[in-house]
């Protein structure tokens, strides 16, 4: 385990990198330039699967980027709605994992103070990886 601060962009984007399968993100909040970091930085084998909330106000105000979407969605990735939706977890081959106070904006990278904890334990992310599996189909969502 190993504590993380602001900035951890850089942690963020080489699991990204390293990631052969999957990238698992749960974010209300969600950057276009993040975003575009995101796809250009990772592994074509790799898939990302975004739970995030699409409220309006999140739109409106700028917090939520439609077109962070878009990309995401058009680089054969998956995204799904949780309109209550408030964690932050980033999960990279469900065998490495960030759990943070920061979203996947900028700010929540780089700017704002935010904490969070960068995993391996193997117990750990077996629960998180199939609270994740779990976690959209008993909210009556799907991956």
């Amino acid at each position: 385990m190993k504590i993380l601060t602001t900035p951890w962009k850089d942690d963020f984007l080489e699991l990204v990198h390293q990631s052969k399968k999957s990238i698992k993100i749960t974010s209300p909040f969600v950057k276009q330039d993040i975003c575009e970091e995101l796809i250009n930085a990772k592994n074509n084998s790799s898939k990302v699967e975004l739970i995030t909330s699409f409220k309006l106000m999140s739109i409106y105000s700028g917090s939520l980027d439609i077109s962070a979407i878009e990309n995401i969605i058009s680089n054969n990735g998956t995204v799904k709605n949780f309109p209550k939706l408030h964690s932050k977890i980033y999960l990279f081959d469900d065998c490495k994992a960030i759990i943070s106070s920061g979203n996947l904006t900028y700010g929540g990278l780089m700017k704002n103070y935010e904490y969070g904890i960068y995993l391996e334990d193997k117990n750990i992310l077996q629960k998180i990886s199939s609270d994740l599996m779990t976690y959209p189909k008993m909210k009556g969502l799907d991956w």
